[in-house]
């Protein structure tokens, strides 16, 4: 953090607005469900043009707000989750590693200190000051920062996208097979559970990654109580944004004394549902298997990791 920055949160300072938080595993569609909402609500993010700058997220915000640094462009193009343009919603990876450790992934509360927790609060209030409007991120990493959040923001929401797996797994699957890199099984959060995925199979490895993401997930909306969530379904959701995100505004303001969510920009009445091609028979079949076989097993989560 730069020393402008520094003196920019040294008091702190409460969130006018409830932030929001994508919660979700990757190929869900949650990066069009990031850009629908941020086109379609009056919102304030992460861009790609700030995260060149991370250590000073208050200060861009201030600079580029006349400038309408968090109005975003009129596309709803992605590539594996990055959206192209300086004003383009980012997940914000570069700044949140100021107080967000890279391994392991997970990070329960109690994790970050007093100071860090104050930190991003104030970050963040100052942050939607700027730009009079709440804030909204995606990342994946947000799967397994729930609770660290939680702890942060009490009054945040989580917007949890729901995927059939098969769809999750069959797509990472084809982008496994166009990659050569070392990591390519890791295209995403790793659960504390991660060291589980012991298989020498690369689907199974998917299914499982996927599903330990899941449950992750869902033990941790039951610690904090199921009202602090909205869910979306992906397929719902390319029927009907608006729809979808209307009765999100509804929920949003629900039991909350702060301003409502304004509306900025209109977008598709619907979007196609992300195609990926067929796969062989016997993919698809071992893919169901093995979700069959987890789903049967009903993996336990120990969350105390």
């Amino acid at each position: 953090m730069t020393g402008l920055e520094r003196k920019l949160v040294a008091r702190d300072r409460e969130p006018s607005f409830r932030p929001i938080f994508i919660v979700a595993p990757a190929r869900s569609g949650s990066t069009l469900l990031y850009q629908a909402m941020t086109r379609y609500f009056d919102l304030c993010y992460f861009s790609n043009a700030m995260t060149r700058f991370p250590e000073s997220p208050v200060c861009q915000a201030i600079l580029l707000s006349p400038f309408g640094g968090c109005d975003p462009p009129d596309t709803f193009l992605s590539n594996r989750g990055h959206v192209e343009g300086g004003r383009g919603p980012s997940d914000g990876t570069k700044i949140w590693a100021q107080w967000f450790r890279n391994e392991p992934q997970r990070i329960p509360n109690g994790v970050l200190t007093p100071r860090q927790r104050r930190e991003v609060r104030t970050v963040i209030s100052r942050f939607q000051d700027a730009f009079a409007a709440p804030f909204i991120n995606k990342t994946q990493r947000n799967c397994g920062r729930i609770l660290a959040l939680a702890e942060i923001f009490p009054e945040a929401v989580f917007v949890c996208m729901h995927r059939d797996p098969f769809e999750m797994v069959r797509s990472r699957w084809q982008i496994f097979q166009s990659r050569d890199d070392e990591d390519r099984l890791w295209q995403s959060y790793r659960p504390h559970n991660a060291h589980e995925i012991v298989t020498d199979d690369p689907l199974e490895h998917l299914c499982q990654q996927v599903v330990f993401t899941e449950a992750e997930i869902e033990s941790d909306r039951r610690m904090l109580g199921r009202q602090a969530f909205f869910d979306v379904h992906y397929e719902d959701f390319c029927r009907q944004p608006a729809a979808n995100l209307e009765a999100f505004a509804g929920f949003y303001s629900e039991g909350f004394q702060g301003p409502a969510l304004k509306r900025r920009h209109g977008i598709p009445a619907s979007f196609a549902a992300g195609e990926t091609r067929n796969l062989p028979a016997g993919e698809a079949e071992a893919i169901r298997s093995h979700l069959r076989r987890l789903a049967e097993a009903r993996p336990a989560v120990d969350v105390d990791a």
